[in-house]
């Protein structure tokens, strides 16, 4: 017994051919376009190219790039123009939201963004005020660190004083890499953060953002390979 299948074709005219293809492309087009949005480099500078592009998605793309937290308000939708390049983080994300009218608070790590206090559909344009600065308080550098390890990249000290503390802390591209002998039991935030960067002959400030930076002193002098080692403490 013999089996016979047909294959029923229906004819595509050569427009018809070539609108399909022409939207296929833009289609592909558009969304390379929104991948590229946001691009951050390994010394974390981030650049953004948006004409047009969703907030909610040039948002995402920048939090996940920068391995960060954060929770979006329903209803946040803005089409962003403007072309940033080789900003900081934070300063990214406070242009981003002065233009979209939009405010965010940091909390426990995590950034929660919404709608400006006082905006709405009715709201016509006009000066926006951006959100004050939100720094840490002494009773945040309380938080008690215990840390032993030995030969540790000092990234990743600070790391675990982060994991610890819940306190965000970004270490500039410009700090070596040290190797670090750091044994603190049961001692604050700010004895830990004092006694690492007075070792690596290193500062660090308080940000506008309840975050903490740590970069190299503005008069340091460059050294050897050393080995800074951090002592015990309260």
């Amino acid at each position: 017994m013999s089996l016979m299948s047909g294959l029923v074709t229906t004819p595509v005219t050569p427009d018809e051919a070539g609108k399909a293809t022409t939207q296929d492309t833009q289609t592909q087009s558009q969304t390379q376009e929104i991948e590229a949005a946001v691009k951050t480099s390994e010394a974390g500078q981030i650049t953004i190219t948006s004409r047009g592009h969703d907030v909610r998605e040039v948002l995402f793309d920048l939090f996940e790039q920068g391995s960060k937290s954060f929770v979006l308000e329903p209803g946040a939708k803005v089409d962003l123009y403007l072309a940033l390049s080789g900003v900081e983080f934070e300063e990214a994300l406070q242009i981003i939201c002065r233009v979209s009218q939009l405010e965010f608070t940091l909390d426990n790590g995590i950034y929660f963004i919404s709608k400006r206090s006082g905006t709405g559909a009715g709201t016509q344009g006009g000066p926006v005020i951006p959100p004050p600065p939100i720094r840490l308080t002494e009773n945040d550098l309380k938080r008690l660190v215990t840390t032993k390890m030995e030969r540790a990249d000092i990234r990743a000290v600070f790391a675990d004083f982060q994991r610890q503390s819940g306190i965000i802390i970004d270490v500039d591209a410009k700090v070596p890499a040290y190797k670090l002998d750091a044994f603190l039991v049961g001692t604050t935030l700010k004895f830990a953060l004092d006694t690492v960067t007075k070792a690596a002959d290193l500062e660090y400030v308080l940000t506008d953002s309840r975050s903490i930076l740590i970069r190299p002193k503005a008069a340091a002098t460059s050294g050897g390979n050393r080995r800074p080692a951090a002592g015990t403490g309260h």
